[in-house]
């Protein structure tokens, strides 16, 4: 399945901020209400229209081959998030963009990286 990418990276106050967003060639139901919270992985928030969770790292390294891995998955899935990079912690936040909202694929990506942490 081929798509459109768009990246970006910044620096904002001592932190990197990669941004990757792809246009995928098929639509996603938008999550309701209820759906989001009864599928919504232990430890993951919701945040408006996204899906928020926080890892933190005793170690910078550990941080960032953290967000590697993230990355890795998010290239198979063809569903990118974004991703921030902290001192101590790794910031992931999901969104199906051309939806509009929580679809079942941000779930799915949420649950993977939850998997691979785990493992």
């Amino acid at each position: 399945m081929g798509a459109d990418r768009e990246v970006a990276v910044e620096w904002e106050h001592g932190t990197i901020v990669i941004w990757v967003a792809s246009v995928r060639h098929h639509m996603a139901d938008l999550l309701s209400d209820e759906e989001i919270e009864t599928e919504l992985p232990d430890h993951w928030e919701r945040e408006d229209d996204e899906i928020v969770r926080v890892y933190e790292f005793d170690d910078y390294l550990r941080g960032v081959n953290f967000a590697q891995m993230v990355g890795e998955i998010a290239e198979a899935q063809v569903h990118h998030p974004e991703i921030i990079i902290r001192y101590s912690g790794v910031e992931i936040r999901l969104t199906s963009h051309e939806e509009g909202g929580i679809t079942e694929d941000d779930i799915e990506m949420a649950e993977l990286i939850e998997s691979e942490r785990g493992a």
